[in-house]
Order: C-alpha cells, then sequence, then structure tokens
C-alpha cells in the first residue's frame, strides 16, 4: 500500500512539472522533444505501475488484464531505457546532431 501511495504522490508532482513545463514558451530543440516524451513516458508509466498494483488485489495473477499490464510495464521500461540514452548521447555530443542521429538509429537497428 505504501508503494501506491508513494507512486500517487509522484503522479501529483509529474502533473505539477508537466504543467509548468509545456506552459512556459520553450525553444524548439531535439533535446526539448526528447523531454516531453520522457515527461509523457513517464506519467504512463506511473499509471501502469498503479493500475497493476490495483488487478493484482481484484484478479488472479494468471488473468488476462494481470499478464497485459506486465508486458506493458516491461514495454515501458524499454521504452524509457531508449529516450534516456538518446537524450544523454543527444545532449553530451557537439558534432552534428542529424548525422549523428542516424548513425544512433543504423545502428540500433
Amino acid at each position: 500500500m505504501i508503494s501506491v501511495i508513494f507512486s500517487a504522490c509522484s503522479m501529483i508532482y509529474l502533473l505539477i512539472v508537466m504543467i509548468v513545463y509545456f506552459i512556459k514558451p520553450k525553444v524548439k530543440s531535439h533535446e526539448t522533444t526528447i523531454y516531453s516524451w520522457m515527461l509523457v513516458t513517464m506519467l504512463i508509466g506511473l499509471i501502469i505501475d498503479i493500475s497493476g498494483y490495483f488487478t493484482l488485489q481484484y484478479f488472479p495473477a494468471e488473468h488476462f488484464i494481470n499478464r497485459f499490464i506486465s508486458k506493458t510495464y516491461l514495454v515501458y521500461y524499454f521504452m524509457w531505457g531508449f529516450l534516456l540514452c538518446n537524450y544523454v548521447v543527444v545532449i553530451s555530443t557537439e558534432q552534428d546532431r542529424d548525422k549523428f542521429n542516424d548513425d544512433f538509429f543504423n545502428r540500433l537497428i
């Protein structure tokens, strides 16, 4: 129960950060785009986390809903890791970013 309370508080804090971030004018760059996607992904992850807790309380572990939520949570972790790695690479490179991103995605595939 404590983990759900912590997740709910995290969601409130994240919503405040998202409101402040999306209302203020910002420079259109690749970094801000990735950061926006990271914020949205974190919100989706918190929703999945809280819904997973409540579905495990009311449905058996082998139920379709619980399996779907756990697989979605795994996809969320991969997406978050990819966005974080991409963000770190983009903010730490000094070379031409379009060329670097093309090379990065080609190596990833």
